[in-house]
């Protein structure tokens, strides 16, 4: 043997890890073996954890990765030419344990159609009987209408009270001093300016004559705000907040609190059991749906909403942007169409999301475990 070969350096080392699953889903196998062996017949192994997850340091070059399990039949191997990281393995185990049962599985398969069949009547009674509030011809209208409703209503107060105290006395005081208020004489003013911009005169939402009478109103609501008729002012924006009103579409959707949180509990069920559907519908097909997974498929529908609800919530918190068939689309989870729609495809990824729920809540409770350490060093 030659002093070069005694002194061969040692090949950098690089990482291999993934998943372990059962074929057909994203069940985590705990316990299992992953075993590579490179080239030259070097073997190492490892075990996955709870999550199904294996890490593996190698050295660089060729290798062969299998995964094993005592009740599963081997994986198809992977061969890898590892010359950095790769973090993205994953195995999929057929397991051979578990009690075979196809007549539990047509009936498990049976109840999850009648159970998604109750939640779409059941959907349908409760938004019949809670009828969804309608959705305004323009938000930004109805905000500048409750503004100058509100800066009205004040400087009605003001008025009042300062007429009980005697305190106004003054001819050039004959008009309230909450109607001198520029804030108020503003939101008088941008009233005017929102309906034609709202309601211009091609607009086929309103009729002319319609129009005519809104933008007269406004005109009004004016004036007698500037001669303090503070009662007639509120009269006639009233008129046009019911006539702003009933142009509104009707709503299909639950918009409001609580409602919008049984919308999203609602929508998650369903998610849910559609892909517990197909996943079970699958097994039968391939005539191993086992007498076991039952009780885990009660489990997801059980607590999925709950998660849907919970990534909601979370996510109404940030701006999401996503990549849709080349174009970038933001979430606004504001929209009640985009926030069904959330909720649905996220009842239907369950372990996704329960990934990401229990991760969010390692990282707060690291975070409060580092803050609660710093604290008690100082």
């Amino acid at each position: 043997m030659t002093e070069q070969n005694q002194r061969e350096p040692a090949k950098p080392v690089v990482k291999a890890s993934g998943r372990v699953c059962r074929q057909g889903s994203d069940d985590p196998v705990r316990r299992a073996v992953v075993k590579a062996v490179s080239d030259d017949g070097t073997a190492k192994s490892t075990m996955t954890d709870s999550n199904g997850q294996f890490d593996l340091n190698l050295a660089q070059g060729a290798w062969t990765l299998v995964a094993l399990h005592d009740k599963s039949l081997p994986s198809e191997p992977q061969q890898e030419q590892l010359d950095g990281d790769k973090t993205d393995f994953r195995f999929d185990l057929e397991f051979l344990s578990g009690t075979p049962d196809d007549a539990t599985g047509q009936r498990f398969f049976r109840g999850l159609c009648a159970g998604l069949a109750a939640l779409i009547v059941c959907y349908i009674v409760l938004h019949l009987a809670i009828a969804p509030a309608p959705r305004p011809v323009s938000l930004a209208l109805t905000t500048v209408i409750a503004q100058a409703r509100e800066g009205i209503a004040k400087a009605q107060q003001v008025a009042q009270a300062a007429t009980a105290t005697g305190t106004v006395a003054r001819a050039d005081s004959a008009r309230p001093q909450a109607a001198q208020d520029a804030k108020l004489i503003a939101a008088i003013g941008q009233l005017t300016t929102t309906l034609a911009a709202v309601f211009p005169a091609d607009s086929e939402t309103l009729s002319t004559a319609d129009r005519e009478l809104m933008a007269k109103l406004a005109s009004e609501v004016s004036g007698l705000v500037q001669q303090g008729k503070h009662d007639e002012a509120l009269t006639r924006l009233e008129t046009v907040r019911r006539m702003t009103d009933s142009l509104g579409t009707k709503g299909i959707f639950w918009e409001d609190e609580p409602w919008r949180f049984l919308e999203v509990f609602m929508w998650g069920l369903a998610g849910i059991l559609i892909n517990l559907i197909i996943t079970t519908g699958t097994y039968l097909r391939q005539r191993n749906f086992y007498r076991e997974g039952v009780i885990m498929h009660i489990s997801l529908i059980i607590a999925v909403p709950f998660l849907a609800l919970i990534f909601v919530l979370l996510l109404s918190l940030v701006t999401v942007k996503l990549t849709l068939v080349g174009s970038e689309v933001q979430l606004d989870l504001s929209d009640p169409r985009v926030l069904v729609a959330v909720s649905f495809l996220i009842g239907t990824v369950p372990w996704n999301i329960w990934r990401f729920v229990r991760g969010t809540g390692e990282r707060l409770t690291g975070q409060g475990q580092q803050e609660a350490g710093k604290s008690g060093k100082s």
